[in-house]
């Protein structure tokens, strides 16, 4: 079996689990959005950064935390 074909069982037993990809994927997908503007990106990035903090896994909310960081990083370089 292939790993798509795995992910297709696993996923809808596993409910943490597949919020955990769901958000990966997300995230995945805004990070190739090659034609968005930087201002359309920073966009999707913040939502999904709220809905991230917004979650029940304290593993995505750290993260979100971590990504907002270099947000404000960035700011204080410019």
């Amino acid at each position: 079996p292939s790993l798509k074909s795995n992910l297709e069982q696993i996923l809808p037993k596993h409910q943490l689990l597949q919020q955990v990809y769901e958000f990966r994927k997300r995230l995945f997908e805004i990070w190739n959005k090659h034609t968005a503007s930087p201002k359309e990106l920073l966009e999707a990035l913040q939502e999904w950064c709220k809905e991230a903090e917004a979650s029940k896994l304290q593993s995505l909310r750290d993260f979100a935390q971590y990504i907002q960081s270099y947000r404000l990083k960035a700011a204080y370089l410019n």
